[in-house]
This record gives structure tokens, C-alpha cells and sequence, in this order.
């Protein structure tokens, strides 16, 4: 039998038993001898159901904070109602600073699942914001940012380590230590249908029994999701489709991508699901959609005129100070004929 190395439970062994309890104890450890505060970001997905109940069976209830970065119309119906239902804590809604349809519109792209812009800009900067600003305001030293991530999902994700240094919200100076918790990595989707039930809750409508109609929850119309979940998204969100149509039409750039001959080649929802859509609806949102587009445009810009003419400004009082500095260095006294310079 291999012997595990009993600090490598972030290593080649992080899915065994011991690994995750060990993972687990060292949480713990952390929770009631440093009283870190624990950060559960919950989407309202299978994955973050599943994380919460986990995290409470070990951890301080008052040490938990639940977190939910709401995007608005573009998220499946119910998903706030769902979380609040589930949870026995008060859920702290986010909202990112910018809408998704307008960041779509501004970069002239979609997300990808190489660029997920999405998720970087929208949700994880929005959700470090505010665990700074908490653990600031609330003096606090020690916590851990927990996401319903699991090493099932895909080879990319497989390879992450469930328990790290968070380096962006990690503040030695400021005396401020974060950690990226996993704590369903090394369940699979069977163990987490199994979590949520056992709690005696279900799982959002959307997954359908055990995830027979839906395989994910994440935005009602997802770059990432399948053709199932995503055709499932354009029936229950039509509205949202003929945005995102008219959207592709606007930007001249589509939601998918096709290899062929081993080139790129542009696929726009419409072709990706086959769902029929209201042309007139789309012919309707095109202008309303261009001149967003060009007001946001027209902002960045004199957002970054703004920026330039402060930078300016900035640049020129430093001048100016120099030189003042210098003259002082170099005006005679008048009485003792002595420069400024000179008794320095």
C-alpha cells in the first residue's frame, strides 16, 4: 500500500479520503483556533447547495457568510428565492458594476470558455471587493474564500489545487491572510444530489430530478453550456434569446465557434440550438442595441479622456513643485548674501 504524504493533501493524492479530511481538519483547525471567517459563494447551483450544507456541518455557523453575485435577467429565474430557501443564514446579494449584456456590448465579444471574462470580471472581482471591505471593516485576519468547485467537472479543473493562498486577497502588510477552499472537490455528482437530499432539500427546478433536464445552473444562456441545458435556457428565457441574437447581429461577433479544417468558424445561437426565434422581435432590438453600444462606447471614452487630463494634471503640479523647490535652493538672502543652496 502507498503510503500519502500527510502535507501533500493538495497533491497527487487530493482526491482520497485522507486528503480531504485532512483538507477539512486543517479548515477546522483554522476556524475555531484563529476564528477565520468563511466566505460560501453560492451561486444557487447543485454545486454550492451542496458546498453550504457540507461547510455547516463543520464549521461555526457564525463564521459563515453567504454570498451570491446576482446577474440580473441573465440568471435563471428564482435563483435568489432558491438560495434564501435553502440556507439558514441571511444571503448578502452582490451586484458587479457592470451589466453582462452591457460588458458584451463595450468589449464588442462574447465570453469564452478560454476568456471567461464573465466570471473574472463580473463575479470573482466583485465578490473580492466585498471580502476585503468585510474583513476590513470587521477586523478580521484569517478567512476563506469558498467556491462549489469540483475536480469532476473537467480536466482543467481537475488539475486545480482544492486548498491555496489566495493571492490576490492575501495581505501580509496588512496583516490579512486568505485562503481558496474547495470543499466538494472530490465529490461527484452523485454525492452531491445525494448531499442536497439527505439535507432534505432539492435541488433548483432547473436540474429537474437529479439533473434529468439540466445538467448545470449558471446563466440561463451560457457560453459554456451544453446544447441540452442551452436550448432548455431559450425556451424557459425567449426574451433573453432574441438579446443575444440581436446582440450577435450588433457586434458581429456569435456567442459559439465550430472548428473546421482546423479554422474557426463563427456559430450563432440560432444555429447552435435550432430553436426558431421572432425575426421581427430581433429587428426591433438591433438599433435599441446599437445605441448602448455607442453610449458605452462614448463613456469609456470620455471616462478615459477624464483619466488622462487628471494624469496631466498631476504630472504638471509635480513640475512645478520641482521647480519651486529648486528656486528656494537658489534665492539669495538678502540680508547674508547666502544662497538657499548653500545652507542646505
Amino acid at each position: 500500500m502507498q503510503n500519502i504524504d500527510m502535507f501533500d493533501i493538495c497533491g497527487a493524492n487530493k482526491l482520497s479520503d485522507f486528503a480531504v479530511e485532512a483538507r477539512a481538519g486543517l479548515v477546522n483547525d483554522y476556524a475555531t483556533s484563529r476564528d477565520a471567517v468563511f466566505f460560501c459563494s453560492h451561486s444557487g447551483g447543485k454545486d454550492s447547495q451542496a458546498m453550504y450544507i457540507e461547510m455547516c456541518k463543520r464549521l461555526p455557523k457564525e463564521q459563515i457568510v453567504v454570498i451570491h453575485v446576482h446577474l440580473g435577467k441573465y440568471e435563471h429565474h428564482g435563483v435568489i428565492e432558491h438560495i434564501e430557501s435553502t440556507i439558514d443564514h441571511e444571503l448578502v446579494v452582490l451586484h458587479p458594476n457592470r451589466d453582462l449584456g452591457d460588458a458584451i456590448l463595450l468589449k464588442g465579444m462574447f465570453p469564452s470558455a478560454r476568456q471567461r471574462w464573465c466570471t473574472s470580471d463580473l463575479k470573482n472581482n466583485t465578490i473580492q471587493k466585498f471580502i476585503r471591505r468585510y474583513m476590513n471593516e470587521n477586523k478580521l485576519k484569517v478567512g476563506f474564500n469558498c467556491v462549489g468547485l469540483r475536480s469532476e467537472e473537467s480536466p482543467g479543473r481537475a488539475k486545480k489545487s482544492p486548498l491555496f493562498v489566495n493571492t490576490k486577497l492575501n495581505a501580509p502588510t496588512k496583516k490579512r491572510e486568505v485562503y481558496d477552499w474547495y470543499p466538494v472537490f472530490a465529490h461527484n455528482v452523485t454525492e452531491v444530489f445525494d448531499t442536497i437530499e439527505d439535507a432534505g432539500q432539492q435541488a433548483h427546478p432547473m436540474y429537474g430530478d437529479r439533473g434529468d433536464k439540466n445538467e448545470r445552473l449558471s446563466c440561463a444562456l451560457c457560453i459554456l453550456a451544453n446544447k441540452n441545458d442551452l436550448t432548455n435556457g431559450v425556451v424557459e428565457r425567449p426574451e433573453l434569446y432574441t438579446d443575444y441574437i440581436a446582440i450577435e447581429r450588433v457586434i458581429n461577433h456569435t456567442m459559439f465557434v465550430k472548428q473546421k479544417n482546423k479554422q474557426p468558424v463563427p456559430v450563432s445561437i440560432s444555429e447552435k440550438t435550432g430553436v426558431p426565434f421572432d425575426e421581427v422581435e430581433v429587428q426591433r432590438k438591433m438599433p435599441i442595441m446599437q445605441a448602448r453600444r455607442d453610449a458605452l462606447l462614448a463613456q469609456k471614452e470620455a471616462e478615459a479622456l477624464a483619466k488622462q487630463s487628471a494624469k496631466t494634471e498631476r504630472d504638471k503640479a509635480k513640475r512645478a513643485k520641482r521647480t519651486c523647490k529648486k528656486r528656494d535652493l537658489d534665492t539669495v538672502d538678502m540680508f547674508s548674501n547666502t544662497s538657499e543652496r548653500e545652507v542646505a
